[in-house]
């Protein structure tokens, strides 16, 4: 059963017969509903469980032969392999462009001056190693213009960049753009939440046929976040861009 598994209600589809179809979705509308740009912490915790129980589903299907679908066969828009060829070459000078633009502000502290340079040189042994790693469904662009809040479910909306890929994209990108400060200070329990929340979702056919160890989805996990960061430092900061608000 899926019902735990929220999104949008399809009301109506229509398509002119050439590849381009028109959906009309269900309104999610104030008092029932809310959407903000940052989440609680309480809230955090909820949309992490559903992206459990979302890349559980993917999991699942993957492994009863749905490998396919008709998505993308690397979801999301951050990865190395959809990304500009050469794109992660600008890094030392977008990297040191950034680390200028905090130069001013005496609380912050930023990394070595040659990390965009190392980034750079290790890009695409991390986009190897992120390939590599099991496939499951990831939405793609998990941020808060995405995901409605009633009462403690999360409405997930905007599934351009749905297709296959490895869970924890989501996991950081969602992390970078839309926890709160408190989630985002202690990601390695929310990366545990989330993990634990996985592997009782996954079912105990999929639990007995491989081990799911944490250290495992902690590794994969430190990959994404450097491999969302050649994205952003080469892209998304770089000329006054934030990335709360990605594309």
């Amino acid at each position: 059963p899926t019902h735990w598994l929220i999104s949008t209600q399809v009301l109506a589809v229509e398509s002119d017969g050439e590849g381009r179809y028109l959906f009309a979705l269900e309104y999610l509308s104030k008092p029932n509903f809310v959407q903000e740009a940052c989440l609680t912490e309480t809230q955090d915790y909820r949309c992490l469980k559903w992206l459990a129980r979302f890349h559980a589903l993917g999991y699942r299907l993957k492994h009863a032969g749905f490998d396919g679908l008709g998505l993308w066969a690397l979801g999301g828009h951050t990865s190395l392999r959809v990304r500009p060829t050469g794109e992660e070459k600008k890094l030392p000078k977008t990297y040191s462009q950034w680390r200028l633009a905090f130069g001013a502000d005496a609380e912050f502290t930023p990394p070595a001056g040659d990390v965009g340079k190392r980034l750079a040189a290790v890009a695409q042994d991390i986009d190897n190693w992120l390939a590599a790693a099991p496939r499951t469904l990831i939405h793609g662009d998990l941020k808060g213009g995405n995901i409605f809040m009633r009462k403690h479910d999360a409405y997930v909306i905007d599934w351009q960049w749905c297709g296959w890929g490895c869970g924890v994209h989501d996991v950081v990108y969602y992390l970078a753009t839309t926890a709160s400060d408190e989630t985002a200070s202690d990601y390695a329990h929310a990366l545990w939440l989330y993990h634990h929340a996985l592997v009782n979702e996954v079912g105990p056919e999929l639990r007995k046929e491989r081990p799911w160890p944490f250290p495992d989805t902690h590794r994969l996990f430190m990959l994404a976040l450097l491999d969302y960061m050649r994205w952003a430092w080469s892209y998304r900061l770089p000329g006054g861009k934030t990335f709360l608000s990605p594309p």
